[in-house]
């Protein structure tokens, strides 16, 4: 199901920042390769990987055991939710604050899965510039913030309509050159 994921990362931007979006995620992939290029190999990096886990799951504990009481409808649909996951009921109401144990080769496999190739992007946002930049034309020319426009390709765009709020929107591929900047030295 190309709607599933485990991950997500939102990111509130400017204007200018919006304008900017392939730069953002350029500089976002460039992070996540760091991070994947940092436990590779030393053991250093592993451990502050494994610090910072426990200073998370610590932190979630005391989350936990420090709460505010919550309504009764949120306590019922949090535990049910929890057990999908376990099965246990000494530990369904805690199981959303309870971290296990560090796995160092999980933590290298979960850092594996991130890929620019696998990414959905959502730019949402009212500035027709930015739209501009995102849509085809009837000519062919896809105006892009890579900085080049390119002449005979056609980007498929989908104007469509959400059928509860009527707001207008559009969605297409993301094209191979997109792919190919995230992944340059540029960053």
């Amino acid at each position: 199901n190309s709607s599933f994921s485990i991950f997500g990362i939102n990111i509130l931007l400017t204007e200018e920042g919006i304008k900017n979006w392939r730069e953002v995620i350029g500089a976002i992939n460039a992070f996540l390769h760091i991070c994947k290029g940092d436990i590779s190999g030393e053991a250093a990096a592993l451990k502050e990987w494994e610090r910072l886990f426990h200073e998370q799951k610590q932190l979630e504990q005391m989350k936990f055991k420090f709460s505010e009481k919550v309504d009764s409808e949120s306590l019922v649909t949090d535990a049910c939710a929890s057990l999908l996951f376990d099965e246990d009921m000494r530990t369904v109401l805690s199981l959303s604050s309870t971290y296990g144990d560090f796995n160092p080769a999980s933590f290298r496999e979960f850092l594996a899965c991130f890929d620019i190739r696998k990414v959905r992007v959502s730019v949402m946002t009212k500035l027709e510039e930015v739209e501009a930049g995102l849509e085809s034309t009837a000519s062919g020319t896809c105006s892009s913030q890579l900085g080049e426009k390119r002449e005979g390709r056609t980007v498929k765009m989908t104007q469509k309509r959400e059928e509860w709020f009527d707001a207008t929107y559009s969605e297409r591929a993301l094209v191979e050159e997109e792919y190919t900047y995230w992944e340059s030295d540029h960053f």
